[in-house]
């Protein structure tokens, strides 16, 4: 967010800084999961699932977090932000 905070002001800086964080952030994903079933030998399915559910439940949290800064009452700088970094 550091880096974002100096990219935003540029177009083409906002969208290579969002690109690179959203890369980084997914590429996370297929080793947890691979983590996940090695270590649940009994249960694979089972942990393959509460692990792709918690994802699910932290997209959901974003997303919730993100129309909360929607609302008048929660305006801040974060929020001005969040959300000129929305318009980019």
């Amino acid at each position: 967010m550091a880096v974002f905070a100096k990219t935003s002001h540029s177009q083409i800086g906002a969208i290579a800084t969002i690109f690179v964080w959203d890369v980084a952030a997914f590429a996370t994903v297929p080793p947890l999961q691979t983590r996940v079933v090695e270590k649940a030998k009994d249960a694979p399915n089972l942990a393959s699932t509460l692990n792709i559910g918690a994802f699910n439940m932290g997209n959901a949290g974003g997303a919730w977090f993100a129309a909360r800064l929607d609302t008048p009452r929660i305006e801040s700088k974060v929020g001005a932000d969040v959300k000129a970094a929305d318009a980019c």
